[in-house]
Order: structure tokens, then C-alpha cells, then sequence
């Protein structure tokens, strides 16, 4: 499954000269899980924006201002998740070579994990706002309290 995520994200971030950490995220399942952050997870959040009137707290009177706070909310909590996971992916890894690397400060690889691991933090965070945007356009044709939210 990383296949299908990979090339998206080393689009963005591949340097050949930390290939192990690319490795790392490739065999495992570092990239299957961010990927996974970034696309399912989106829908799973906006659901209750929705489909609220099943439930106990439902407001017929959100407007896109509560949208776009629910949108903001859904990005820092992917946000938080991709970090977790790609950190605990490259650092808490039992690859040899690349726990040497990531020990040796004249590589840099500690460094530039760090970095990265930013990097695909803010990556999904954005990209999880498009994506939300995305499942929002399809989930308003079925719901039956925002169908004008986003417009």
C-alpha cells in the first residue's frame, strides 16, 4: 500500500542523499499511514459537521464561519496525527543503519528527519483542508441541514 502514497510525498521532500529514511517510510508502513491521515480521516471528521442531526447537539444554524472552524479543527488534529506517526516511524524504527545514521551527527540525518518529518506534518495539515473541502462538496447532497454549507 505505500506505493500508492509514496510518490506523492517524495514528490515534495526526496533527497537521495537520506535515502534510508525514504526507505524506512516506503517498507514500512509510514507512508500507507499518512496517506491514509490525510484521505480517509478528513471524511471521518466532517461527518458530524453533516450529518449532526442524529445527534444530540445538532445546530440547524451552523453557517460557514462553523465550517471553516470545523475545517481548521479537522487540519490541526491530522496535523498532530502525522507528526506522531511519522516521527514514531523514522525514529523508533529497528533499522540498524539507519538508527547508526540517525546517531551520527556528521550525516545529518537527525536533522533532516526532523525537518521532514515538519514538513509532512504541514503537508497533511494543508492538504487536509483541500481534501475536507473535497468530501464536504459530496457529503452536503446528503445532508439534510447543510446542504448550502460550503455555498
Amino acid at each position: 500500500m505505500s506505493s500508492i502514497f509514496a510518490p506523492f510525498y517524495e514528490l515534495f521532500f526526496f533527497d537521495p542523499n537520506y535515502q534510508l529514511i525514504f526507505d524506512q517510510l516506503y517498507e514500512g508502513p509510514g507512508y500507507f499511514w499518512m496517506g491514509f491521515i490525510l484521505t480517509i480521516l478528513p471524511a471521518v471528521l466532517i461527518i458530524p459537521f453533516y450529518w449532526d442531526y442524529k445527534f444530540p447537539f445538532r445546530n440547524p444554524y451552523y453557517g460557514v464561519k462553523t465550517w471553516i472552524l470545523w475545517l481548521l479543527a479537522s487540519a490541526i488534529i491530522i496535523s498532530i496525527l502525522t507528526y506522531m506517526f511519522a516521527n514514531q516511524f523514522i525514529f523508533a524504527t529497528d533499522n540498524d543503519k539507519l538508527n547508526l545514521a540517525l546517531n551520527d551527527p556528521n550525516l545529518k540525518y537527525e536533522e533532516y528527519a526532523k525537518y521532514l518529518i515538519w514538513m509532512y506534518t504541514l503537508l497533511n495539515g494543508f492538504g487536509s483542508l483541500v481534501v475536507s473541502f473535497i468530501h464536504s462538496l459530496w457529503m452536503k447532497q446528503f445532508s439534510k441541514l447543510h446542504i448550502h454549507i460550503p455555498f
